[in-house]
């Protein structure tokens, strides 16, 4: 598996009052070609905007046969208070080995309670090997 831009999933995408799936999904290339098998794999989530209005937000991986991510399955889910999804903190939810059997995976995030909940997230598919060593680069390129 490749790991470049096609693994962020979430590119500063601002979430509000409901469940949002990401602007992007990981095609797997066939159905049941399960990543998880051998490499354990995660979501992580880097609020490049901390969260208001006091709701908790549900991080999912959901799974679909369509690209449109219609009748999807959740893989794993975490819940997250708005509290602490400051700047560039990092949130992993993990995705379990042998759970992938469909063709296209993204990530969902659903605010619940508070008022007027408000985050933006980028979110990215990677090995969980990786993670240890990530860093978020708000920008990534220098002006000469």
């Amino acid at each position: 598996m490749f790991h470049d831009i096609q693994n962020q999933l979430m590119v500063k995408q601002t979430l509000t009052t409901a469940a949002a799936v990401s602007t992007d999904v990981y095609d797997l290339g066939k159905e049941g070609a399960d990543i998880s098998i051998g490499e354990t794999y995660s979501a992580l989530f880097v609020p490049t905007t901390a969260a208001t209005g006091g709701a908790t937000y549900t991080l999912e991986v959901i799974q679909s046969s369509a690209s449109a991510m219609s009748s999807p399955d959740v893989l794993a889910t975490k819940a997250i208070a708005a509290g602490v999804l400051t700047v560039d903190t990092q949130f992993i939810v993990p995705i379990p080995q042998g759970s992938i059997s469909k063709r296209y995976l993204a990530f969902r995030v659903t605010p619940v309670g508070g008022t007027t909940p408000s985050v933006v997230l980028s979110a990215f598919l990677v090995p969980d090997k990786e993670i240890a060593v990530n860093k978020y680069f708000t920008k990534v390129y220098e002006t000469i």
